[in-house]
């Protein structure tokens, strides 16, 4: 009996060690899973005009008043979208958010990740049609996988 108390506490502290050790790892999870499912939710975000990130529904972003969208279109024709999708005209504020353009801020540590924009009228897009708010069931998601990671090491 004590040889197999031995053998099952031995099993426990293998498998917690394996557990601290994963854990050591959030910065190539945050890296190769959190920062991806962003990217993947951002272009989500910006091609339904903000009414989903792909995992949940989010609030749609407010129409653009009408004089101006009749000008946008012809203005932007050309353009991805035709003029007819919100805020990619230019494609210099989507390109930042998704990580391909100048201003895109990135920064993980071994707990955490912050992304960010460096576009001086970002702000003022973001306060009218945010572009930096996450569906709950997107966060929830993210924290299910991240338990899996540590738990399972491995993510699908």
């Amino acid at each position: 009996m004590k040889a197999s108390i031995t053998s099952v506490s031995k099993t426990i502290e293998k498998r917690l060690d394996q557990m601290i050790k994963q854990a050591s790892q959030t910065r190539a999870f945050l890296e190769r899973v959190v920062y991806r499912e962003y990217i993947k939710a951002q272009r989500k975000r910006w091609m339904t005009e903000g009414a989903t990130d792909g995992w949940g529904p989010l609030q749609k972003w407010t129409a653009l008043n009408t004089k101006y969208a009749s000008w946008k279109r012809r203005r932007y024709a050309a353009a991805p979208g035709g003029g007819r999708k919100m805020l990619i005209a230019t494609q210099r504020l989507f390109l930042a958010v998704v990580g391909e353009g100048d201003g895109h801020k990135k920064l993980i540590s071994d707990r955490s990740i912050v992304i960010g924009v460096d576009i001086p009228y970002a702000k003022y897009v973001n306060s009218s049609r945010p572009f930096f708010i996450f569906s709950d069931e997107m966060m929830s998601g993210l924290k299910d996988k991240h338990k899996k990671f540590i738990t399972a090491r491995g993510v699908s």
